[in-house]
């Protein structure tokens, strides 16, 4: 590879100029794509899984047959109290919800449920209902009185005290016909009063007979002979002994049987009566409710419903409501027991859903939060409110990540600057490199654009972890080319022949460093999954840029400006005591030294203290939280409220869905008729799932608030009033379609919830075998917990693959450009030894410590990064070896020499590159405080212990077999040969 580098170093000396103003007018280039940055940008932990597996496309299914069970994006407003049942609470909610609704800024509202809506719908739809059927039925039980009662009473009234004959009773019959003309007419009776009249002279003349079983003696009053007469004559002149299913002879029977001839033309006895009537027929048993009812009119308006609904949300609260719904009806949005409960708002588009430049749904969330706080201010003070969801997390994120962005780059920045201008003693030489840099990292955003519009969306980490990743190892490259430079020139080389020595020696250590690292992430865009996809593709060209900078603009810098960019520190050079080096250098001298007298113990020790991490590696348990990892912000404390108030499982169930081949329902005029063979075994997958351990309740259309139900009833008008409405919320919309909606009993992402899915599926599998009616039938496991459990499935795939593509491309890049066999394979296990060390420390730290869960991807993602961005400072120190082995020296002399003239420059630049990733700490969003962490404590493991002592050691135990190669790639005996002829 060395002609290339002394070509290149040929090519910079002469067309330095050039070179410079092309970076540039890539830079400008660049600066106007910077703008649209943040539109390639996601800030949810949810939504990279694969297309094509089971989750997905159960997701799928359910967005197109069940939109309104399962909204596009929900926001939930948490509401905590002492009581939360007070009134307090109440008028809260309802004016929030009034405020929501009624503000038109809010886009693609679709609905807010809350324990108050649901009553407001229910007294509404009651009121919309009973009014038009109460004033029919008064009227209706009017003409029933007047039918059954009008006439005897006169009879009994005129005639108490004898039995009647002909005479009697056209008296009788005429003075009834006076007496309620307008009624008889209004009424259109035609000839029933006096065949009524007969009917009923007949069973009064009865009463008087002492031969009939119905005679009553000389004692009794007419009020009692009239009322045994109405009783012989009214149930079978009306035919309602029996009166099936006429709810208008049901109505007389009921008339017959309750009024007397003291009470029936009293109209507030038969107005009390209808309430009374309509109450057992409604179950409603506040009069008074039923009375408001009625008197909205027989034609209520919207307008006059809506009031009279608002009037009796008011007036009292939910536990003493007139109407009350079903137990469990309401479990979902109030908790009694922990004084819990929740707003619902659902919208009609994602919460990445984009509107003309502009995220429609964070707007939504900060309207939302302002009618919040608006309306709670001057409620309780002990009334506590969240607005969350999966739109508020994503938002209150997307804030942390800003101001972690805020907070991270300015120290990253200063503390390069720091480190660099102590090592150098200079206040140009920082800013020459970091500002190269910096034009890499501007440049590389373009790249982000790219990636995001073409390929996919890019997680919010990505940013940063490529910003600190550039920074970190592209001013290590700058660190490493400028040191060389100043070697030179310290040697008395001219500015010329410097940076041509620099770029051919410090040029191939970086650009082979570049390459390790690149092809690390490279790596991670083999994965099936977006984040990871990105995050390699994204980060492996923004550090090909960084590498190209470092290459090309940083030596022509150095052609331009000469030594003032080391200005102060460049007066040491003419200093001769100085060019011996100081402290750090003799401490680099004495370490490797020592390295080589004590290589056996040094790497026994260090392979007896990798057992127990491998050990902790392999055994300790990660996670799957991401939202435990996740900042204190009102969203993610307002899902923890939650968790708190209905339980954890409930916030985001699993769900299974069930598609038949042929319909489950069918549809007769609005109402439904149901297949209670497939309800069958729809109850049996059902009750099966349910006695998995993790699972705590399975909702359904056997189940439909959680409970069984007989479904073999299901066809049964009672039961479809009933539980009808609650049954078709579970069916979709093309009648094939069934949710089961399972709650486990941990929080979906909590290990056994997770893990729970594969026995979901396990019995999904079993009862598709097993049962006919499933057999043929689409059936698809979703939910949080099963999309976790499906990406894990495939990044532990995933991630063995790349583990191998990184090894073995790692392997091949080294042995072709060190000339050896044994040193790459070195390399690796040395780091392979970093690395595990890492990961035991990082659980240890984080998951022990700080008890902050270690998502089970993290320790995949640092291998594979460690891989390359760990091998910085072996790479550079093995080169240099293989530099002064080829020069003459002895593998001894060269390791010391190597160490000695190497350490300060690789200290100087794993303090540089640590420093960067462990100002990631400093976020709110722990898988970035891990990855910093990590990836900080395994670059300063590597620059300041296992690179000055156990490589030394192992490379001094291989001695000679360190630079064996077969045939040509065998360079450094090349070169001793090389040399001999022509000492010759």
């Amino acid at each position: 590879m060395r002609p290339i580098f002394e070509r290149l170093a040929k090519w910079i000396v002469r067309r330095h100029k050039a070179i410079i103003v092309v970076w540039i007018i890539l830079l400008l280039m660049s600066i106007p794509v910077l703008q649209f940055v943040s539109d390639v940008l996601v800030y949810e932990e949810m939504g990279f899984a694969p297309e094509d597996v089971e989750s997905q496309e159960a997701q799928r299914l359910i967005n197109d047959q069940f939109p309104t069970t399962v909204a596009n994006s929900t926001v939930m407003i948490v509401v905590e109290s002492d009581d939360i049942a007070s009134e307090e609470v109440r008028d809260f909610a309802i004016e929030v919800e009034y405020e929501i609704r009624s503000n038109s800024n809010i886009d693609y509202l679709q609905n807010v449920t809350s324990v108050y809506s649901i009553f407001n719908l229910t007294f509404s739809e009651l009121a919309r209902q009973l009014a038009p059927v109460m004033h029919l039925a008064h009227a209706n039980l009017t003409e029933s009185v007047f039918r059954i009662f009008s006439g005897p009473e006169i009879y009994s009234r005129e005639w108490g005290d004898s039995p009647a004959n002909d005479s009697m009773f056209m008296i009788s019959l005429g003075n009834y016909t006076t007496n309620y003309s307008s009624e008889i007419a209004a009424y259109n009776l035609g000839g029933e009063p006096a065949s009524y009249a007969m009917f009923y002279r007949m069973s009064w003349n009865e009463t008087f007979n002492p031969m009939s079983p119905f005679y009553l003696g000389p004692g009794n009053t007419s009020a009692v002979r009239g009322r045994t007469a109405l009783d012989l004559t009214a149930p079978v002149f009306f035919s309602f002994t029996q009166p099936g299913e006429d709810q208008y002879l049901q109505l007389m029977a009921a008339t017959w049987s309750m009024l007397d001839f003291t009470t029936w033309d009293d109209s507030m006895t038969v107005y009390m009566m209808l309430l009374g009537m309509i109450g057992q027929y409604a179950e409603i048993t506040n009069l008074n409710f039923l009375g408001n009812v009625y008197n909205l009119g027989p034609n209520p308006t919207e307008e006059s419903i809506y009031q009279f609904s608002q009037n009796q949300l008011h007036e009292r609260t939910v536990d003493n409501y007139p109407v009350q719904l079903p137990p469990g009806s309401l479990e979902f949005l109030m908790s009694r027991s922990t004084n819990t409960m929740l707003i619902v708002i659902d919208f009609s588009v994602t919460s990445t859903f984009k509107e003309d430049g502009r995220k429609p749904m964070e707007d939504n969330i900060d309207l939302v939060r302002h009618e919040v706080s608006e309306t709670k201010a001057g409620t309780d003070p002990q009334l506590i409110t969240y607005v969350t969801g999966d739109v508020a997390l994503g938002a209150d994120i997307e804030e942390a990540a800003m101001k972690d962005v805020e907070r991270i780059d300015p120290v990253t920045v200063g503390l390069v600057f720091l480190i660099i201008g102590l090592f150098f003693v200079s206040f140009v030489t920082p800013g020459i490199a970091v500002g190269s840099i910096g034009i890499a990292i501007l440049i590389s955003q373009s790249v982000i654009v790219i990636v995001g519009a073409f390929i996919a969306k890019i997680h919010f980490s990505v940013l940063t972890l490529m910003l600190t990743a550039m920074l970190g190892a592209g001013t290590d490259y700058a660190i490493f080319l400028m040191a060389r430079y100043r070697e030179e020139r310290m040697r008395g080389n001219s500015k010329e022949k410097s940076v041509e020595e620099c770029v051919k020696w410090a040029g191939e250590s970086i650009t082979t460093s570049g390459l390790a690292v690149m092809i690390s992430f490279g790596a991670l865009s083999l994965g099936s999954l977006a984040m990871i996809r990105t995050m390699g593709l994204t980060i492996m060209l923004g550090i090909g840029m960084a590498l190209l900078v470092a290459l090309t603009f940083i030596p022509s810098l150095l052609m331009i400006l000469g030594d003032r960019v080391f200005w102060p520190g460049n007066k040491k050079w003419k200093d001769p005591k100085k060019k011996k080096g100081g402290a750090y250098t003799r401490y680099f001298r004495k370490s490797a030294r020592l390295s080589v007298k004590y290589a056996k113990p040094i790497t026994i020790a260090a392979i007896l203290i990798s057992i127990p991490a491998a050990y902790a590696v392999f055994n300790f348990e990660t996670g799957f939280d991401f939202l435990a990892a996740m900042p204190e912000t009102e969203a993610s404390e307002g899902l923890e409220a939650m968790g708190r108030g209905f339980g954890e499982g409930r916030i985001t169930p699993s769900y299974v869905v069930v598609e038949f081949s042929t319909p489950i329902r069918t549809m007769d005029n609005g109402n439904g008729s149901y297949d209670i063979s497939f309800m069958g075994s729809l109850e049996n997958l059902s009750s099966e799932i349910e006695q998995i351990d993790a699972i705590q309740q399975v909702v359904g259309p056997t189940r439909p608030q959680g409970e069984p139900l007989n479904y073999s009833s299901f066809n049964d008008p009672g039961v479809q009033a009933e539980f009808g409405a609650n049954i078709n919320q579970t069916i979709g919309q093309n009648d094939r379609s069934v949710l089961l909606t399972v709650i486990p009993k941990e929080e979906a992402f909590s290990k056994e919830s997770v893990n729970s899915m594969a026995d979901v599926r396990s019995l999904v599998k079993e009862h598709k075998a097993e049962d006919p009616n499933l057999s043929g039938a689409t059936v698809l496991v979703g939910g949080a917990s099963a999309m976790i459990w499906d990406i894990k499935e495939v990044l532990d795939g995933d991630f063995l693959l790349m583990i191998a593509v990184v090894i073995i491309a790692d392997y091949f890049l080294l042995m072709f450009v060190l000339g050896s066999v044994l040193v790459p394979l070195r390399l690796i296990l040395t780091i392979l030894l970093s690395i595990s060390w890492t990961i035991a420390i990082t659980l240890l730290v984080f998951q022990v410590w700080l008890q902050i869960p270690v998502l089970w991807l993290v320790p995949w993602i640092l291998f594979v990064i460690a891989m390359g961005l760990g091998m910085d400072y072996d790479i550079f120190l093995t080169t240099r070896i293989r530099e002064e082995v080829a020069k003459g020296k002895s593998d001894k002399e060269a390791i010391v020499t190597a160490v000695e003239k190497t350490g300060g420059i690789i200290t100087a630049a794993g303090l540089v590159m640590s420093g960067a990733f462990a100002t990631m700490m400093l976020s709110s969003l722990g898988l970035l405080q891990e990855f910093g962490f990590a990836l900080a404590f395994v670059i300063l493991l590597d620059a300041m212990v296992v690179r000055i002592y156990l490589v030394p050691s192992v490379m001094i135990l291989l001695e000679k077999w360190n630079w064996w190669a077969p045939g040509r790639l065998q360079r450094v005996r090349r070169e001793e040969k090389g040399k001999r002829k022509r000492k010759r």
